[in-house]
């Protein structure tokens, strides 16, 4: 796959909300990168708001993504934009997306993200959802 690219991107960012939305964590885990590589995860909005040292912290993205599954969280991408590609190392992109959970009604929300094309796999690196 050659993620450093707008289907790559696309592909990869699609694979893993639809990891999240089954919750299929094994998968979601695998596409994600770990630390040094792992920036961000994060959500500014509530219910399910990660921001700050929280989206930072790899090791409780399962724990947080599990939380937001029981309550039936699911993300629906509805538009999803590449930015193009840092020295052909990391794969940025732009989306709106709709949330919706038992906890809240739908709502949209932009998002940025980044994909590392430099591991033996590329992985997201960063995923940022607005409120």
């Amino acid at each position: 796959m050659l993620v450093c690219s707008t289907v790559g991107v696309k592909s990869l960012a699609r694979s893993l909300v639809a990891a999240i939305n089954q919750g299929r964590f094994a998968a979601v885990d695998q596409l994600v990168a770990r630390r040094p590589a792992f920036q961000w995860y994060s959500v500014n909005g509530a219910p399910g708001r990660r921001v700050g040292a929280a989206a930072d912290n790899r090791r409780t993205l399962i724990t947080y993504l599990r939380a937001r599954h029981r309550q039936k969280e699911h993300l629906y991408i509805r538009r999803l934009r590449f930015q193009g590609a840092e020295g052909g190392r990391i794969g940025n992109f732009n989306f709106v997306a709709t949330r919706a959970a038992l906890d809240y009604g739908p709502r949209t929300a932009p998002g940025k993200g980044a994909a590392d094309c430099t591991l033996s796999r590329p992985k997201v690196i960063v995923w940022s959802l607005g409120g």
